[in-house]
C-alpha cells in the first residue's frame, strides 16, 4: 500500500507534524528520509524490509554496493537504489558527526578528573581549540597528548561506546525500554534476563549467518555469579 493511501493519522509525516519526531518508530523515520518508494513497494515498506533484515548500524558495514543490491531486491543496480543508498549512508555519517560534536560538550578538566579518580580512562573527544595546559588536571594533560599524538588509536577506543549504545538499542527494541518489576532486585534480574535473551538471539542469528555452533548445554552448566536479595 502506498503511503498516500494510508489514513492521515497513520502517515509518518502527519504523525511527525502532530506529535514530533520522537513519536515515530525507526522504519517511519527512515521512510521520511527516503521520501518515496519504488514500483510495488512504498517507502515505509522498503524501510521495514531493510530494518527487519539489518539493524540501522549495519547499513554502513554493508557498504555502498551491497546496500544498493538490498534496496533493489534483485541484485541489480538502478538509479533509484543508488540514490536511496546514498541517502542512507549520508544520514548515518551525519548522525556520527552530530554525536561527535555533541559529545565534545563533556570535554572538561573536571569531567576528566572525575572519570580518572573512579578508575576510568576518559576517552572524551576534545574541542578544536582545546588547550594543552593542565590547569591542575593531570588527566587532561595526559589524554590531550594521547589525542594529539595517537588520534587514530584514541578514536578507536572512543567509538567503542557506539557498540554499547547499539546493544542497549537492540535490547530496548526487542524487549522494551521499561522494567515491570517493582523491587530493585527484581529489576536487576529483569535486566539480566533481557541481556541473556539478547545474547541468545545474537547467537541464533550468527548460527545461520556465519555457521557458528554454540554449545548451549555447556554454557548452561557454567558457574555464574548470582545476585541475592
Amino acid at each position: 500500500m502506498k503511503i498516500k493511501d494510508l489514513p492521515d493519522y497513520t502517515k509518518p509525516s502527519s504523525k511527525l507534524l502532530k506529535k514530533g519526531a520522537s513519536s515515530l518508530d525507526t522504519p517511519e523515520l527512515l521512510a521520511i528520509i527516503l521520501g518515496i518508494g519504488k514500483l510495488g513497494e512504498s517507502a515505509i515498506e522498503l524501510s521495514s524490509r531493510l530494518l527487519k533484515k539489518y539493524d540501522l548500524d549495519k547499513f554502513e558495514e554493508l557498504g555502498f554496493r551491497e546496500l544498493v543490491k538490498e534496496i533493489n531486491g534483485d541484485n541489480k543496480k538502478d538509479s533509484y537504489s543508488i540514490v536511496k543508498a546514498m541517502q542512507i549512508l549520508s544520514l548515518i555519517e551525519l548522525s556520527k558527526r552530530y554525536n561527535k560534536l555533541r559529545n565534545k560538550g563533556y570535554s572538561s578538566r573536571d569531567n576528566m578528573e572525575v572519570a580518572s579518580k573512579l578508575g576510568a580512562i576518559p576517552y572524551i573527544v576534545f574541542k578544536k581549540n582545546a588547550s594543552k595546559k593542565p590547569r591542575g588536571s593531570f588527566a587532561w594533560c595526559r589524554m590531550k597528548k594521547y589525542f594529539d599524538e595517537r588520534n587514530e588509536d584514541f578514536m578507536e577506543h572512543y567509538h567503542k561506546r557506539s557498540n554499547a549504545e547499539t546493544v542497549f538499542h537492540m535490547i530496548k527494541r526487542k524487549f522494551g525500554a521499561h522494567l515491570n518489576s517493582k523491587s530493585e532486585m527484581g529489576q536487576i534480574n529483569e535486566v539480566f534476563c533481557k541481556a541473556l535473551s539478547h545474547n541468545i538471539c545474537v547467537l541464533i542469528q550468527e548460527m545461520f549467518e556465519i555457521g557458528i555452533n554454540p554449545e548451549f548445554i555447556k554454557c548452561a552448566k557454567m558457574e555464574v555469579v548470582r545476585c541475592e536479595a
